[in-house]
This record gives structure tokens, sequence and C-alpha cells, in this order.
């Protein structure tokens, strides 16, 4: 008899929901983006956002819709919260994608709170 060799089984690579893939966004560029994807189209892209550098700080909205556009083609919906909860809806033909990066995430960091003096006793 012959030896037959059996290929290893492949694990199969898991699809990362449209809320995993916000949040690699969220954790590479420092923007919340809501994304309008039908499940199948993520699905299909298990990598989800696997860029490895973030955009630069002079960038605008449009470099982050090009970005998506590579990834899940030209029709990919979105919307940008900033940290003051004003939505930047940007439409399929890259309308509202002038905003700059640096400003929208300037508005998600956090505010400094200074802690009270101690008050001097007499």
């Amino acid at each position: 008899m012959a030896n037959k060799t059996v290929a290893a089984p492949v694990a199969a690579v898991k699809a990362l929901t449209i809320p995993e893939i916000e949040d690699q966004i969220w954790k590479l560029e420092g923007v919340r983006v809501v994304l309008r994807l039908p499940r199948q189209l993520a699905s299909t892209h298990p990598g989800g956002y696997d860029w490895e550098r973030a955009s630069n700080h002079d960038a605008c909205v449009a470099h982050i819709a090009d970005r998506l556009k590579r990834v899940f083609g030209q029709r990919v919906q979105f919307v940008i919260v900033r940290g003051d909860g004003k939505i930047i809806d940007v439409d399929v033909d890259g309308n509202r994608t002038s905003a700059a990066l640096s400003t929208i995430r300037n508005r998600h960091k956090p505010a400094v709170t200074r802690k009270p003096k101690k008050s001097a006793k007499a």
C-alpha cells in the first residue's frame, strides 16, 4: 500500500463584525466611524480595516474615505462622530470630506481635570 499524505485542516479565519471593524478604526485612526455595511460585505474582508499606520495628522476625512473604499468598495457608506457628538455624514460621492482629522481627533481628547487645592489650615 502506498502512503497517503493527508493535509492538515486549514483553520477558518473568523470574519470580524462591523463593531469590531469600527473599533479597529478607532484604535488606529483616533476617530469614531460608524459603518453602514451589509454584514455580508464585512464578512468578505476578514482582516477588516487592516492598515498598519494611522493617517497623517494633516489629512482630511477624504483620506479615511479612500481607505475604506479600498477595503470595502466604492459604495461604502459611513459617518464620523466627533467627540462633541456632532455627526459628519460622508456620502458615497465624497462630499463633506474636507474636515481635518486633526480637528476631529482633538475633539476626542479627554478634558483635563484639575484637583482642588487643599485649603491651608490657620
